[in-house]
């Protein structure tokens, strides 16, 4: 029964459950008035049949309604509620008395309780049936069609009938009267709690407001271009930040108002690939991010990193893609200058030589600036000068140019180490050859520097201007270019030194071989040259101990000669011992030549005499001093003179004269004796050779004397000259430095 009793609830349903507590309370006050109506018509009708069969089908109706209220159909259980009490009040109305029935105040109940649970419109539609009704039954009455009252006006059931009614009437004019107030009160507290959420929402979209006032605050002033794009094939935008006009040229108006602007500004090698992953990202939902060009209304080529993801609602749809794009133009350009520099320093690495090295650093940094011209320029360190030794594209005639010290941007750049950049060099005084420059305006001039020293530098020129971020490549080029020539000069050098000390040794190491070679010789020829002298000492003396008496004379004379001949040889070997071992610590002085040979002929003269050879000094006045050891100066005027008597016949004239020609002095002895064959002529100064004449004539001497002349004119850093001819004699003439001071050779 409390069940039964209980008013029904719908969890998440305010109306619903407002409406079947009406009707639940309807249907008990029914149901109950019903009850009455079974229970008092036998007391007020002597016919109670007919009553009771409405009231029996009107509790059951009654009682549908109710379990269907039950089971959580409301609007069925209350139309149908409805909808069989009219009905019901109409048939009763009908059979009892039409108009004059008391059962046409029922018609009252039943509009209210369509209007309470129905609402305005179902009140209405009910009161248009009711008074149609009411108006059918009055029309039949005036026909005639209906029945006059069963029950009469005055008796007790009419009036309670009316009573039953009217009560029921007002109880559900209350009902509608609570029911309003309630729904007064529901809407005065939804007002309130709208006017409390009203206030919120306000406070919130405040809030939204500055925070989205800060949000785009922010985004405006990011170093980034911030955007929203729609998810269509265009990818139109909704919203972007301001930077992208200083990006790329265009206002966030102009791109939004433009769909396809933005894939018009894709570099035409980035497209296809940016748009198909733009493609697979707003089909998918993936993040999109990648890095490629835009091209800006001034031409330039923007590089960007773009990275976006999708935005989807509660229900986890797609609604709109937002991204961010970064400026990467410098880090991009840090990237190619890397490159370049890398590619640069591995062709350079592979020239061998600074020969090869040029064309690699004039061709890498023209291709990589894509210039019109570009040349290398080095310093001449003999000169001074700026010469510039190779120079390509509209530059090529450059190539051999020489300009003088400082001369020029060149020379300014090469004195001050410092780059030059300018957008129109023909406008500079410095510029030296302005019929060399051409068309390319726009240059940059890096100097060449190496361990603080600048070796040269670094032209590029462009029709188009050179930007100062290309400048910096230039100069970084232009440093690794430096170091690498500068390196590669160490090389040379080396590799040149390297070459001249293994060409020294090996010819220190024959010339010592030579040496060893002479020596061998030497020792020899000495070995042999000591043999016959000594033979004939010992020979000598024996016939001296064991010989005739009346030959001693003979015999000791031989034997002097041999000794003398002896006593010579070994003088000469010890003479020649001594230049080759000392020849570096002679101290050499002014020496007065004409003096020194005048003093040797006169010492000399009288050998001549005893020979019947007359010996002449005719020396030139105006001869001074040369610069040498005066012992071994008269060493070689001795060993001429002994010579020239020795092989000169009795009756000839020896001629010794001292003269000055070109800054040098000349000693020359002439005679008229026998000459020398021209055979003998290239062993002349070979040690121990003695010509055919001398082996001839068995003439006096060790073979010594012209080596020990020729050693010495040779240390002093003069020549000798021999002219002879056989029967008409032979001339020696020894040419010497003139100088001034004293050295140490």
């Amino acid at each position: 029964m409390k069940r039964l009793l209980a008013l029904p609830v719908f969890e998440n349903d305010v109306d619903k459950t407002r409406v079947a507590g009406l009707l639940n309370a309807i249907l008990l006050a029914a149901v109950a008035a019903t009850v009455m109506l079974i229970v008092a018509t036998p007391i007020v009708s002597s016919d109670p049949g007919a009553p009771w069969l409405f009231e029996s089908v009107l509790v059951l109706l009654e009682l549908s309604a109710l379990v269907l209220m039950r089971h959580g159909h409301v609007q069925l259980a209350s139309a149908l509620f409805t909808s069989g009490a009219w009905v019901y009040v109409t048939l009763v109305t009908f059979a009892f008395g039409g108009v004059r029935s008391p059962n046409m105040v029922s018609y009252i109940s039943v509009v209210l309780i369509a209007g309470i649970l129905g609402g305005k419109r179902a009140g209405v539609s009910f009161a248009g049936l009711s008074a149609l009704a009411g108006s059918g039954m009055l029309y039949a009455e005036m026909i005639g069609v209906l029945p006059a009252p069963v029950v009469p006006i005055t008796s007790a059931g009419w009036w309670l009938t009316l009573t039953a009614n009217l009560i029921m009437a007002t109880a559900l004019l209350y009902l509608a009267t609570r029911s309003v107030e309630d729904a007064l009160a529901r809407a005065h507290r939804s007002a309130h709690t709208l006017a409390e959420k009203n206030r919120e929402l306000e406070t919130q979209a405040e809030a939204l407001r500055r925070a989205e006032a800060k949000y785009r605050t922010l985004v405006e002033h990011l170093p980034a271009v911030v955007y929203m794009d729609n998810l269509d094939e265009t990818a139109s935008t909704r919203y972007i930040s301001p930077p992208v006009e200083a990006l790329v040229g265009y206002t966030p108006d102009e791109w939004i108002a433009d769909p396809t602007l933005w894939p018009r500004l894709l570099h035409p090698e980035d497209r296809d690939r940016v748009l198909s992953a733009n493609l697979h990202h707003n089909t998918t939902g993936e993040p999109f991010s990648e890095e490629y060009r835009l091209l800006a209304r001034d031409g330039r080529a923007a590089w960007v990193r773009d990275e976006a993801v999708m935005v989807l609602d509660d229900a986890g749809r797609p609604l709109f893609s937002q991204g961010m794009m970064l400026d990467i133009t410098e880090r991009k350009q840090r990237e190619r200058e890397l490159e370049a520099i890398v590619v640069a320093a591995a062709a350079l690495r592979a020239a061998p030589t600074r020969g090869d090295m040029l064309p690699v650093i004039v061709d890498q940094v023209r291709n990589l600036l894509k210039a019109d011209g570009a040349s290398l320029a080095t310093r001449d360190e003999a000169t001074g000068d700026t010469v510039f030794a190779l120079a390509r594209g509209e530059w090529a005639g450059w190539t051999g140019v020489r300009l003088a010290p400082g001369e020029g941007i060149t020379g300014h750049v090469i004195a001050t180490g410092r780059p030059y950049l300018n957008g129109d060099v023909t406008s500079d005084p410095r510029l030296a050859r302005r019929d060399l420059i051409g068309d390319l305006r726009a240059v940059a001039c890096a100097p060449l520097i190496a361990l603080g020293e600048t070796i040269g530098a670094l032209w590029v020129g462009r029709k188009s201007g050179i930007a100062p971020s290309e400048a910096r490549l230039i100069s970084a080029i232009a440093d690794i270019a430096a170091n690498a020539l500068h390196r590669a000069q160490i090389v040379e050098t080396l590799e040149r030194r390297i070459a001249d000390r293994t060409r020294e040794l090996a010819e220190a190491n024959e010339h010592l071989q030579e040496l060893d070679r002479l020596k061998s010789k030497f020792v020899s020829e000495v070995s042999h040259e000591l043999r016959t002298p000594v033979a004939n000492l010992k020979l000598y003396l024996e016939l001296f101990e064991r010989g005739k008496p009346e030959k001693r004379d003979l015999y000791m004379r031989t034997l002097k000669n041999q000794t003398k001949r002896l006593q010579q040889l070994v003088e000469d070997i010890l003479n020649l011992s001594r230049l080759e071992l000392g020849g570096d610590r002679v101290q050499f002085s002014p020496v007065d030549l004409i003096a020194l040979a005048d003093q040797i002929v006169v010492v000399h003269r009288p050998v001549a005499e005893m020979a019947g050879v007359t010996l002449l000094y005719e020396p030139e006045a105006g001869v001074p001093p040369v610069l040498g050891e005066r012992n071994q100066l008269a060493q070689v005027i001795t060993n001429l003179i002994t010579n020239a008597i020795n092989y000169s016949p009795a009756g000839d004239a020896i001629h010794v004269s001292a003269r000055m020609r070109n800054r040098q002095a000349c000693l020359e002895v002439r005679d008229t004796g026998m000459g020398i064959h021209s055979d003998d002529l290239p062993h002349l100064f070979e040690r121990f050779y003695r010509g055919r004449h001398a082996s001839q004539l068995d003439t006096p001497g060790s073979g010594l004397g012209l080596a020990i002349v020729k050693e010495i004119v040779d240390l002093h850093r003069g020549t000798i000259e021999v002219e002879s001819d056989v029967g008409k004699g032979s001339t020696f003439r020894v040419w010497l430095p003139v100088e001034r001071g004293e050295a140490v050779l």
